[in-house]
């Protein structure tokens, strides 16, 4: 690897072939300006870890694919103490990995991709999103089992946009077959005026009859409901 100084490191081309002799080649970089590392398909063992360590500065963390994370999230985000996103697609979380890594990171995470984990539910969720109270950026997509009460709140349960709305920049909940009219409401109410494009005329389509509209996501700037029922 070049010497040249690098904000991201993508090492997703390499997939499940990369190897502690691969990473090894990465030597030369000037890990101080490093703030980005993306991986794909590769298992998160301690070693890879202790790699990702090495990185003073890194911030994001793209794992989409890979082996071992659920189990490594704890250790990740204490061996990286500057983490504050986290991209975890299709990584087979569960919500005890998420409660874990609420417990563990609550004050510093601000981005999370949690899409395509089928196993993740509302228990989870809701949990994730009382401790870290950061969020900016949420893709949920492919939460099948996510319901209502994750995202608008219930008894015992505050729901991520109630608590989050006023900070979210990214919000991505396509194909959750499970959100219903709450979930719908509830977005009404606290992103309609933050989205421009296509999405906000078909947010203004589903409006309640009177018209309502709320203001309670100003620095929304990316919705997407593809696939929502």
């Amino acid at each position: 690897c070049s010497s040249t100084p690098r904000r991201e490191v993508d090492l997703r081309g390499w997939g499940p072939e990369l190897t502690p002799a691969n990473l090894a080649l990465t030597a030369r970089l000037d890990r101080s300006k490093c703030v980005t590392i993306l991986l794909r398909g590769i298992l998160l063992s301690a070693e890879l870890i202790a790699w990702l360590a090495s990185f003073p500065n890194l911030e994001k963390v793209g794992l989409e694919r890979c082996r071992g994370v659920g189990p490594n999230l704890d250790p990740l985000v204490k061996h990286c103490p500057n983490l504050r996103g986290l991209k975890a697609p299709r990584c087979g979380l569960r919500d005890k990995h998420l409660i874990k890594l609420a417990d563990s990171a609550y004050r510093r995470i601000e981005e999370l991709d949690l899409s395509w984990n089928p196993l993740v539910t509302d228990e989870g969720l809701d949990y994730l999103g009382e401790r870290c109270d950061r969020l900016r950026g949420v893709k949920l997509a492919g939460l099948c089992r996510l319901q209502d009460a994750a995202l608008c709140g219930s008894v015992g349960s505050s729901g991520l946009l109630p608590l989050h709305a006023p900070r979210l920049l990214d919000l991505d909940l396509q194909s959750c077959p499970n959100l219903g009219d709450g979930a719908v409401t509830s977005l009404l109410e606290h992103v309609h005026d933050a989205v421009t494009g296509p999405k906000a005329r078909a947010l203004d389509a589903l409006k309640d009859p009177e018209g309502h509209k709320a203001r309670h996501a100003p620095k929304l700037e990316a919705l997407d409901l593809s696939y929502l029922p």
